[in-house]
């Protein structure tokens, strides 16, 4: 069985920066980041039984949309956490709300448990000069302002509501995402290990 703490945020809060760091400060914990396992598999880099549905779905995942049956996403992250137990620290999942239910039944068959999801938080302004800044992530889609804004309006309008029926079942717990990446990072592991210490 595995225990999950989930990371959302803002595109450009630093989610997957934060919690790649984070797991690497608590032992035996594992990374997830939904973005990456989707592409990567979608390019055929990770070996995955959904890679021919992925491929198919290149060009919306390019462009950070939903790809794919809405299952598909719950079904890649039920195939990693298959591997072994421990603590996976997910970033960027569930993003969409007509996913938290499916996530929610994954948790119940497989016997995962959720611990927490992490906000990470930052302003409108800092998300969009991050993704402005860190270039073009691939060659299919400029990230121009309109298209930025419309990721932080995906944000209110998905992500929210997520955090919100996450909150029903469990703690969510925010941390300000302006610091510096170790200071956030730090204090993501420290949620972690005081959540899943028993």
């Amino acid at each position: 069985m595995s225990e999950l703490l989930t990371v959302g945020g803002k595109p450009g809060s630093g989610k997957t920066t934060v919690s790649a760091a984070a797991a690497k400060l608590i032992d035996g914990a594992r990374h997830f980041s939904m973005g990456e396992r989707l592409r990567g598999i979608a390019n055929g880099n990770i070996a995955s039984r959904y890679a021919d549905e992925l491929a198919n779905s290149r060009e919306r995942l390019a462009q950070h949309k939903a790809v794919g049956r809405p299952q598909l996403p719950v079904l890649v992250l039920e195939e990693f956490m298959a591997e072994e137990d421990g603590l996976v620290i997910v970033d960027g999942f569930p993003r969409y709300r007509n996913r938290t239910g499916m996530f929610f039944d994954m948790l119940e068959e497989t016997g995962h448990k959720l611990v927490a999801m992490c906000h990470i938080d930052v302003s409108n302004e800092v998300a969009d000069t991050r993704m402005a800044g860190r270039g073009q992530r691939t060659a299919d889609v400029t990230e121009d302002a309109d298209f930025r804004q419309r990721r932080i309006e995906d944000f209110y309008n998905e992500m929210l509501p997520v955090m919100q029926e996450i909150g029903a079942i469990a703690p969510v717990r925010h941390i300000d995402g302006h610091q510096p990446v170790d200071i956030v990072a730090s204090q993501l592991a420290r949620v972690a290990m005081e959540l899943t210490s028993d």
